[in-house]
């Protein structure tokens, strides 16, 4: 004998509330994604030297998407520009873990690429940091972590190596 039909119908109401509760649902949305003109606009101010608004902007974006690899990056640039290098190395590390932990929805054939970009950007934020590091101990551990992360960079992604190797040799060529 079948349950009643408003038996069955609670019972998959109650499932459906049970599962929302517990954060897992059968109906679940995407992760929220920037905004490109919020981002074209942090740019924009950052190009403008707005920093304050620019950080303003980043925040927003983050709190916005908090699952948006991207939203860490564009923060990550800002950070980079205030010269903020341990708080621009935090936003590449948490775009690193939501890229490792699948939640950045990426093609399984990108995933080796951004990986590398997010390498390459934690290696020149090192190099950057090193480069204005105010003794020779810091100087040193940033080296380190330029070292490191270039060398993940070489083995993920021949053309973001290349891209990276061309970035700090005009850097080197300005100095």
């Amino acid at each position: 004998m079948h349950p009643p039909v408003f038996f069955r119908q609670f019972r998959i109401i109650l499932l459906i509330a049970l599962s929302t509760l517990s954060g897992c649902s059968f109906f679940s949305s995407p992760p929220a994604r920037i905004n490109p003109a919020d981002e074209n606009q942090v740019m924009a101010n950052l190009n403008n030297q707005k920093t304050n608004e620019a950080l303003a902007g980043a925040d927003k974006m983050v709190a916005g998407a908090p699952e948006d690899f991207q939203a860490y990056q564009t923060r990550s640039t800002v950070y980079l520009a205030l010269r903020q290098y341990d708080a621009a190395q935090a936003d590449n590390v948490k775009a690193l873990q939501l890229v490792e932990a699948g939640k950045a929805d990426l093609p399984k054939e990108k995933q080796p690429a951004v990986l590398a970009q997010i390498h390459e950007n934690m290696a020149l934020t090192a190099l950057i940091a090193a480069q204005r590091a105010p003794d020779d101990i810091q100087y040193q551990r940033w080296i380190k972590v330029f070292q490191e992360q270039a060398d993940i960079v070489k083995t993920l992604d021949p053309t973001t190596w290349t891209h990276m190797r061309g970035m700090v040799e005009s850097s080197d060529k300005q100095q």
